[in-house]
């Protein structure tokens, strides 16, 4: 806990913490952009190549 409450104090609060403290997610993934058959067609893909 003392190295948590160093690199707290150094990089400022809460730049670390517990996984069980939860987190915020800003973020939601746009499930419109999702293929209806997403997980069984390999050519709806997306590819980054």
């Amino acid at each position: 806990m003392s190295a948590m409450d160093g690199i707290n104090r150094k990089m400022g609060k809460e730049s670390i913490k517990l996984a069980s403290e939860g987190f915020k997610r800003p973020w939601k993934m746009k499930q419109g952009n999702k293929s209806p058959s997403y997980t069984t067609k390999w050519s709806e893909v997306l590819s980054t190549f």
